[in-house]
């Protein structure tokens, strides 16, 4: 764990406490700090989320949210039941296909493939994706929740855009560039998430500590907010 040994996950009246006495005593503005890294939506969704939290007990606000809309897939439920977070993904990601043509599909998932499903180097993702619709235009991401493990399919049409550079789907695959840039990309978001739940950490009373599922959170939208500025270059 990280923190102090014994440290409690804000997910009720000390988180509101906090951040009613942060409004007060040092005005809005500082409080916004609580999650410099994220949107001030995505603040705003969180804080009344840990405020419905004690106001409503174990009642509606901590009900499972739907778990599939048509650009994420979290029928395993493990993104934090924010009221209207996952309406927002979805208004973010249905908006950029309008735009663009490219659909993004993100999908959370409790477990890993099975070995024989993973035995070759991009098999699993590549049946997915057929599946789902984003072989050949879209962009597939998927967390397997049992290895902490993101992984991204490019459609091949998007796939010299995505290098950044001209080839093959199989030029751009043996050379390495594609695992390079998708790399890169998660490393970053992931960088970003964590800059994001330290904050959180750091401006939380005593040894309150957020709930893990708001890392995941946050490393979810770092993703989709980066794929989109990267497809949104011309």
């Amino acid at each position: 764990m990280d923190g102090a040994q014994g440290a409690k996950h804000v997910d009720g009246m000390n988180a509101f406490t906090w951040w009613q006495d942060a409004i007060s005593r040092r005005g809005t503005r500082a409080a916004q700090r609580f999650l410099p890294i994220a949107s001030f939506r995505l603040q705003s969704r969180i804080l009344s989320w840990l405020a419905l939290g004690c106001l409503a007990g174990a009642g509606s606000w901590a009900a499972p949210l739907p778990g599939r809309t048509p650009h994420l897939d979290d029928t395993v439920h493990l993104l934090p039941p924010i009221p209207g977070d996952q309406d927002a993904l979805e208004a973010k990601l249905a908006e950029f296909e309008a735009r663009s043509g490219i659909k993004i599909l993100v999908e959370l998932r409790e477990r890993s493939p099975a070995a024989d499903e993973d035995k070759v180097p991009g098999a699993y993702m590549h049946a997915l994706s057929g599946r789902e619709g984003t072989l050949k235009r879209g962009v597939l991401v998927v967390y397997f929740a049992a290895d902490s493990d993101w992984r991204i399919w490019i459609g091949d049409e998007l796939v010299a855009r995505f290098a950044g550079k001209p080839g093959t789907v199989s030029q751009l695959t043996t050379s390495g560039a594609i695992h390079e840039v998708k790399e890169a990309l998660v490393n970053a978001a992931n960088e970003r998430a964590d800059a994001g739940f330290a904050a959180l950490k750091k401006n939380l009373p005593g040894d309150e500590m957020p709930s893990p599922d708001l890392k995941l959170r946050l490393q979810t939208e770092a993703l989709i907010d980066a794929l989109i500025a990267k497809f949104s270059r011309k």
